[in-house]
């Protein structure tokens, strides 16, 4: 069964998007300074390969999140507005990520020259892998605003 997503969901939850919202944030904060901490070699991690733009978006990504949090707390109506352009932005980045890894696979499989030597770990990037982390958390939030907006509506049996 196909329901309609209202976004109005988020609004009626301000408080909840803003923890969702800086738990989002945290996410993107924390995946930069561990690229950050791999690109000066302090750390060497396996999912993580250094890149001073991959750096930078992630920072941007985190800054749109956590933006709106004090609005959302405070439950301006324009405030949702932030987590909304976060998770468009985080979407069009793990497109485009996506796309990179699926059409260097296509080298690799087709076996062109530069792609001999080529895995699937050195395109796995934070914008791969947080993206659906992020849409987990807000999905929770709809699944959240729907459920208690049914028990909200819900006639007990028991009082007729």
């Amino acid at each position: 069964m196909v329901r309609n997503l209202d976004i109005n969901m988020l609004s009626k939850k301000p408080r909840l998007m803003a923890v969702i919202s800086s738990a989002a944030g945290l996410l993107y904060v924390t995946a930069a300074v561990m690229q950050i901490l791999e690109f000066m070699g302090i750390v060497s991690l396996w999912f993580l390969t250094p890149d001073l733009v991959t750096i930078f978006v992630l920072l941007v990504l985190a800054a749109v999140f956590l933006s709106g949090v004090s609005a959302l707390r405070l439950r301006q109506k324009q405030a949702i507005a932030y987590p909304t352009a976060g998770l468009l932005l985080s979407a069009l980045l793990f497109l485009l990520k996506l796309t990179i890894l699926l059409t260097n696979a296509l080298g690799w499989v087709l076996s062109f020259e530069d792609w001999q030597s080529w895995s699937v770990v050195m395109d796995i990037e934070p914008t791969l892998w947080t993206f659906p982390i992020v849409v987990v958390m807000f999905a929770a939030v709809f699944w959240h605003s729907d459920t208690t907006e049914k028990m909200e509506n819900r006639v007990d049996t028991h009082d007729l």
